[in-house]
């Protein structure tokens, strides 16, 4: 399996397409099935829809671990590492976005708290220390921000921000670090918006 977040994105899709897929035929046996007067053809049928569950649930856990190897792969840009890749995933990211219907009003409150965040950080003297806690409060806010849109693309940008935003907490007694690496977040979270705008996204 790839570990390129574009192709593990590409990949994740080409399932979830036949995700869709076998939900139609599900729908559509079941209906065939409660119609049915032929005690034969419908044991038949109650077989089939059995056997596409099946083959629906493990193409779902598929999905999940590819999402899990997407995440695993974020770290690497807060900290500084795999830039290319990085812009490269964000284009991918901005474009599933808008296709899953996520909207910036839903993740403006964030986005908003990050900026203010970044500007106190920019007038911070060299012997002051970034004040860790908006950081960590950043956690909840994308909690509740996904919790309230209900929506695929809210929960993945969650995912997402709060796997940066962890990664930028790691070494929180090194302040340095951590300001370095929340530069490096909110560029990541700025590129992500740009290209989901770019996208046609609202």
């Amino acid at each position: 399996m790839a570990e390129y977040i574009p192709e593990l994105i590409k990949e994740m899709e080409n399932i979830e397409g036949r995700i869709r897929q076998l939900s139609s035929e599900i729908q559509e046996l079941k209906k065939q099935e409660e119609e049915s007067r032929d005690k034969e053809k419908k044991k038949a049928l109650t077989v089939k829809i059995e056997q596409l569950k099946n083959e629906k649930n493990s193409a779902q856990k598929e999905v999940q671990t590819i999402w899990n190897m997407i995440l695993n792969r974020i770290p690497s840009f807060i900290k500084g590492e795999n830039q290319k890749e990085m812009i490269e995933s964000c284009r991918e990211f901005g474009r599933r976005f808008k296709n899953n219907n996520l909207t910036t009003s839903q993740i403006r409150n964030v986005y908003g708290e990050v900026k203010k965040i970044q500007m106190k950080s920019s007038m911070l003297k060299e012997d002051e220390n970034i004040d860790i806690l908006p950081l960590r409060m950043l956690l909840p806010k994308l909690a509740y921000s996904a919790a309230r849109a209900k929506k695929k693309g809210t929960d993945e940008l969650k995912d997402i921000l709060s796997k940066g935003i962890e990664t930028v907490l790691e070494n929180e007694t090194d302040s340095k670090e951590v300001l370095k690496r929340f530069e490096m977040f909110s560029n990541f979270f700025e590129a992500i918006l740009a290209y989901h705008k770019a996208e046609g996204g609202n």
